[in-house]
């Protein structure tokens, strides 16, 4: 069992996010929007890497980026006109 506390690490830290929209103290927007679907997709891969057998990333990088954003999520920055990758780098640009 102790291969899958990432995916339980990185649903929990995501399960915050998503209180917090509803509780409103988050708004929502096109990089939280884009940094939930990187963990999804984070999320998809390490329970396909699971069943399979493989190892899983430890989800640390997307956690990181989510605690960011919970410490301040009023500094989320974008630059304008440019491409959003669903990755955990692309999500650490917004939130960084």
């Amino acid at each position: 069992m102790a291969e899958i506390r990432p995916v339980g690490d990185l649903a929990h830290e995501m399960e915050f996010v998503y209180e917090g929209l509803c509780d409103q103290r988050y708004q929502p927007s096109q990089a939280l929007i884009a940094l939930l679907h990187a963990c999804h997709d984070a999320l998809a891969d390490m329970v396909e890497g699971v069943v399979a057998g493989r190892p899983i990333s430890d989800g640390a990088a997307l956690i990181a980026v989510i605690n960011g954003f919970r410490k301040h999520p009023d500094q989320e920055r974008r630059a304008a006109g440019r491409g959003y990758r669903a990755s955990a780098s692309g999500a650490r640009a917004c939130f960084s």
